[in-house]
């Protein structure tokens, strides 16, 4: 019994990542649309693109900040510390 259990994780992820594939392929070999839908869908990749962009800006300069705070305010850096669980009070 216990051996089986075991063999669950790895036979899902193969099954997954055939049917995957195949999705994958599927998917591309699908027609591309009319004119008007390759516009549209250009229109949306353009406009993902950006907001991700501002995104990953926005988030760069929020974890920049928060390493900085975390630099200045402890005592002592950790890996320096004898004891690193004085930093936390």
């Amino acid at each position: 019994m216990e051996a089986s259990v075991w063999l669950i994780a790895p036979i899902s992820a193969l099954l997954s990542i055939l049917v995957g594939t195949y999705l994958y392929y599927y998917v591309n070999k699908q027609s591309s649309g009319t004119k008007r839908m390759q516009e549209i869908s250009t229109a949306i990749k353009e406009g993902a693109n950006a907001f991700l962009r501002r995104e990953y800006t926005i988030l760069a300069i929020f974890v920049l900040v928060v390493a900085t705070l975390i630099g200045i305010f402890l005592p002592s850096p950790v890996w320096l510390s004898e004891n690193p669980l004085r930093n936390l009070s």
